[in-house]
């Protein structure tokens, strides 16, 4: 989780400096991840990456996020650990790859779906405006299950506070990220707001793909706060260019 929401950061000094060695820590930040095949890490990192080249070099990122994609597939079907963490019939194969089979049915998920089932069927579906409060979901997977944790956020979000939880944060983001993404792409916008809007959307990738999969606001909560500095640095670097301050 923390390495998906900060990768941008030796990204980013690559962009401002030049260095190669913020790359190879780049890379090396990215290795125990994929060395340990953290499936919810490898995704966050790649989402983080793209996104933030995508902003960040616009349609010159095209082949670069070529790349990206096929090195991701190439993991997934052709490094042993990997494939064999990440489906159910291990026999599972790119050629015998078709539209109706990718689905969650065929992903390995170790029984995330088994604890979202059942906490959406005893606090959300009874409450679904809002929810049945804070921790109550928290409380009955701890003690109603091997795995301790939702592994998603937006499960317990939606359990504990129901749509109005759910909505009210997707809309406050939704609207960020607009925001962000406007500037981020005009041509008004120096470089320094350039690269910071970019960091930003890479985070918020990085972390939101997480949450898919991860307890980060109850459980890595220090990580959910890394995409707020980023908005942070963002709208103070649009202050200093009204400023007319010293761009990168």
């Amino acid at each position: 989780d923390f390495y998906s929401a900060l990768f941008v950061v030796p990204l980013a000094l690559y962009v401002v400096y030049r260095e190669k060695k913020w790359l190879v820590i780049a890379g090396w930040i990215a290795l125990s991840t994929i060395l340990e095949v953290v499936r919810t890490g490898i995704g966050g990192i790649f989402l983080a990456t793209s996104f933030f080249l995508f902003f960040y070099y616009k349609l010159k990122s095209a082949p670069w996020l070529f790349g990206l994609v096929i090195l991701g597939i190439s993991a997934v079907f052709f490094i042993p650990d990997v494939h064999n963490k990440m489906f159910l019939n291990e026999s599972q194969s790119l050629s015998s790859m078709s539209v109706s089979s990718m689905n969650f049915e065929n992903i390995q998920s170790n029984g995330r779906e088994i604890i979202w089932k059942y906490n959406l069927a005893r606090f959300f579906d009874p409450n679904p405006m809002i929810g049945a409060g804070l921790g109550e979901s928290m409380e009955y997977t701890k003690n109603n299950f091997t795995v301790k944790l939702i592994h998603n956020d937006y499960v317990q979000i939606l359990c504990d506070m129901g749509l109005i939880g759910i909505i009210l944060f997707g809309v406050f983001f939704l609207v960020t990220i607009l925001k962000v993404m406007v500037r981020t792409w005009s041509n008004a916008s120096n470089n320094l707001v350039r690269l910071s809007g970019a960091m930003v959307l890479g985070s918020c990738a990085g972390t939101f793909f997480s949450m898919m999969f991860d307890n980060v606001i109850s459980y890595t909560q220090q990580c959910f706060v890394i995409p707020f500095i980023f908005i942070g640095i963002f709208l103070k670097a649009i202050d200093l260019q009204a400023q007319g301050g010293d761009d990168i």
